[in-house]
């Protein structure tokens, strides 16, 4: 096994170039300094620092309550993370409901028909277009899959994390957004 690393690894993803740290890509420094990624980059994200694995952390096991697990696409293939489209085409085929009692702040909450331990939220969110957090409410299982596409460049974002950190989701977005626009090198 490798050793822990937070040497900057080029991560291609179609035209674009990412200088991400080792860190945030693995918790075992295995990758080597240069990788061509097909489809989407993978990344991992620790609340509430918003940093990537640290020298002691212990990976085994389930994700641990602080893990937000972070994809990103190639520039203009996001589409399927478009919030805006998704909102509109599960109310136009009365897949959803409104629920205001679910609201919690800035979040609309949607009840899915067929499935009532489930909530999507969806939020206005600056340079893209909106965003859809889906909660699960089984006592078991309480994870968010938030997704957005942004505007300026088409890329896809989905992030999944802990349903107790729904409060923190505009932070964590535009954390997740800023570093991935700090890390990108072209």
């Amino acid at each position: 096994m490798a050793v822990y690393s937070e040497s900057p690894v080029t991560v291609q993803l179609g035209a674009d170039n990412f200088l991400i740290p080792m860190n945030f890509l693995t918790p075992y420094g295995d990758k080597p300094s240069k990788i061509v990624a097909e489809d989407n980059i993978y990344v991992t994200v620790f609340l509430p620092d918003h940093s990537g694995y640290k020298v002691d952390d212990d990976i085994g096991g389930l994700p641990k309550i602080n893990e937000v697990n972070v994809k990103w696409t190639r520039a203009n293939e996001g589409s399927i993370y478009n919030a805006k489209s998704s909102l509109q085409s599960l109310l136009d085929t009365s897949l959803i409901k409104r629920d205001a009692s679910l609201d919690k702040g800035e979040l609309r909450a949607f009840s899915k028909k067929s499935d009532e331990t489930r909530v999507l939220y969806y939020a206005s969110v600056k340079n893209a277009y909106d965003l859809m957090i889906e909660c699960s409410t089984n006592t078991l299982k309480k994870l968010c899959k938030s997704h957005l596409q942004l505007e300026s460049t088409g890329v896809g974002i989905f992030y999944t994390m802990n349903a107790v950190h729904l409060e923190s989701w505009r932070t964590t977005t535009n954390k997740i957004i800023d570093l991935m626009e700090r890390w990108r090198v072209n």
